[in-house]
């Protein structure tokens, strides 16, 4: 899915892609304010797993957003939950050996503390073209 703004012509791009374990058909179906995709399992005992994975890419950070969201999307859908859960291990472990601050003899505190580090990790942009939103992604006010 890509949209673009009128005047500047920046655009953002929805890459999609969807797996599932059992046997389906599947029909697309495009309007003006969506996609849907309708899938129809074949009968069978089996659980059904299904996985969403999408990405979003922009034209700030990407010549070709809809290229690169290919294939981004296509390196993390090769890969196993496993590996997923793992690299998101290792890169929160980074964050807490750079960021933790700790605070002796008030266990409060040192949760607040905590607390707030992750706002801040889940919240701030990550490169030079991104910043805090007004209320985090993980903020009261959206509640």
């Amino acid at each position: 899915i890509k949209s673009s703004t009128q005047n500047s012509k920046e655009t953002v791009v929805a890459t999609i892609k969807h797996k599932v374990n059992v046997s389906y058909d599947m029909e697309i179906k495009r309007g003006q304010e969506a996609v849907k995709e309708i899938y129809k399992l074949k009968d069978g005992s089996e659980p059904i797993r299904f996985t969403k994975y999408c990405v979003f890419t922009d034209s700030r950070r990407y010549k070709e957003p809809e290229q690169t969201g290919i294939e981004i999307l296509e390196n993390l859908a090769n890969k196993t939950f496993d590996e997923l859960l793992s690299e998101q291990k290792n890169y929160l472990d980074e964050f807490w050996t750079i960021a933790d601050i700790e605070v002796g003899g008030d266990e409060k505190l040192q949760q607040g503390l905590r607390f707030n580090l992750y706002q801040l990790l889940q919240s701030v942009g990550k490169d030079s073209l991104s910043n805090i939103p007004a209320k985090g992604l993980s903020g009261e006010g959206y509640e």
